[in-house]
């Protein structure tokens, strides 16, 4: 959503309550990969390039403590959350890189994967999911989505519907909200975020 706003979109809300989002990096219990050395020739596993959370933060931690994206790894991007988890379970991915909350979620769905599964690494926190709209949208629909998101958690249904979303409630916001997020990405090594772009 992020890279979005250089192509005339405008934040204008944000999921609240939600805890900050990082990045998880899954490996086997029985897995003999305990340090970054131990990555050099692995492959490691991701559902898209441009998932914030779950590609971007995780390949700028893997290049910070020194691994060359290019050429230590194997990286392979297998289209969903679901495909990353099962991925490494099935030990077609030596590591997957997840999310928490993708990963609480398919948890509870199969105990099995607590049991032979586990977090090698975290990344740093960080803030998610702001949604957005084009900047040439009549004010008064942005008005009105305003409110209707800021209102949902006030109705039984409608609380219980967000509540799927691991949130509390929805909040306005702009893009000065997300001004960490934004500076982060301007720093991150190139390889880790050239596919933002291209991907809109």
């Amino acid at each position: 959503a992020l890279s979005s706003l250089e192509y005339g979109y405008k934040v204008f809300a944000k999921m609240d309550g939600q805890r900050k989002t990082k990045g998880l990096f899954l490996v086997r219990k029985d897995s003999n990969i305990n340090k970054m050395e131990d990555l050099i020739g692995k492959r490691v596993c991701f559902s898209a390039p441009t998932g914030f959370a779950t590609a971007i933060l995780p390949k700028s931690f893997l290049s910070k403590n020194g691994v060359n994206l290019k050429k230590d790894i194997k990286i392979s991007y297998l289209g969903s959350h679901k495909s990353v988890i099962m991925g490494v379970y099935n030990k077609t991915c030596d590591v997957s890189a997840t999310c928490p909350l993708t990963w609480d979620i398919h948890k509870e769905e199969n105990q099995e994967l607590t049991n032979e599964l586990k977090v090698l690494w975290e990344t740093q926190n960080s803030l998610s999911n702001g949604l957005v709209h084009r900047t040439n949208l009549s004010p008064d629909i942005v008005s009105t989505l305003k409110k209707t998101l800021n209102n949902l958690h006030q109705s039984y249904e409608e609380k219980n519907a967000i509540k799927n979303l691991n949130i509390k409630r929805f909040q306005s916001a702009e893009n000065s909200t997300y001004k960490e997020v934004t500076q982060f990405l301007s720093i991150v090594p190139h390889r880790a975020t050239k596919n933002l772009k291209g991907s809109l």
